[in-house]
């Protein structure tokens, strides 16, 4: 992604970082789960989504991007090194075994730790399950 505008929105700080998630080579692994930019609203798109004249239009990105990295757990990297295309395999088959199943449960529950660090042990799971237990059902 391009610095630029996406959706009255002004992206930037990404593309230096983008590298990271996607490694350099086809058979590299990536370095991290996730990137983390800058954005910027523009006045009339804020105006649009209702929030308050006047405030901070500046905001934080976080595109969480599962791949697989060394951190990951060898059941994770070996599901890898034995299907090439994973985590990107195609969903034509919907006819996924266990290992399958789990390495991308697995992949996905570690991109987003990966990313939360902080929120990592009891006292930051509450605090995750507390957010999400509160958002609407409708």
């Amino acid at each position: 992604m391009k610095d630029g505008i996406v959706g009255g929105v002004r992206v930037r700080d990404l593309d230096a970082q983008i590298a990271t998630i996607r490694g350099t080579a086809a058979e590299e692994l990536a370095k991290r789960h996730y990137v983390v930019g800058r954005i910027t609203y523009h006045e009339e798109h804020w105006r649009m989504l209702g929030w308050p004249s006047g405030a901070d239009r500046t905001g934080i990105i976080v595109w969480i991007k599962p791949r697989v990295t060394p951190g990951n757990t060898a059941d994770v990297r070996q599901y890898h090194l034995e299907n090439d295309q994973f985590p990107q395999q195609t969903t034509l088959d919907q006819w996924y075994d266990e290992a399958q199943f789990e390495s991308y449960r697995k992949l996905g529950y570690d991109s987003v730790l990966a990313a939360l660090p902080r929120w990592q042990g009891p006292f930051g799971r509450t605090q995750v399950r507390t957010y999400f237990e509160a958002l609407p059902t409708r």
